[in-house]
């Protein structure tokens, strides 16, 4: 598959009953610019380009490492797709997102949808870690 968007035309010599008219969509309601910006003790990682993923975790390998006992080596991915930020969990201890104004969920080898702002934590709750990461979806 391809990251972006790919514009296919389909030419009929003919109308056919047979032949379902497909409404085009509109390109306009994509955010081409749409970034994400986390924050952890200082450091700001921003994405906007659909081909470059973050890995979280405590490996120095990772683009955020985060020093926690009860963070996995490679723990988390968050990638573009689309429009779209989508964290997938690769943890033993789990991933936990919040989206500000909601309630916390607990992700265990699953993936989420990151949206507008919130936290992330790694093995732990937000509430029992010093570790946590902010996002920002703009």
């Amino acid at each position: 598959g391809k990251a972006e968007e790919v514009e296919l035309f389909e030419l009929l010599w003919e109308q056919n009953a047979d032949i379902t008219d497909v409404a085009q969509t509109v390109s306009l309601l994509r955010s081409p610019q749409a970034r994400l910006r986390l924050v952890h003790r200082g450091q700001d990682i921003v994405r906007r380009r659909g081909s470059e993923s973050i890995m979280l975790g405590r490996d120095q390998t990772c683009q955020l490492v985060i020093a926690d006992h009860k963070a996995s080596r490679q723990h988390c991915t968050i990638e573009r797709r689309q429009d779209k930020f989508m964290l997938r969990d690769h943890s033993t201890n789990g991933t936990f997102v919040t989206v500000e104004g909601e309630l916390e969920v607990m992700l265990q080898r699953e993936e989420f949808q990151l949206r507008k702002n919130g936290w992330i934590a790694l093995g732990q709750s937000r509430a029992d870690t010093r570790e946590g990461v902010e996002f920002f979806c703009e």
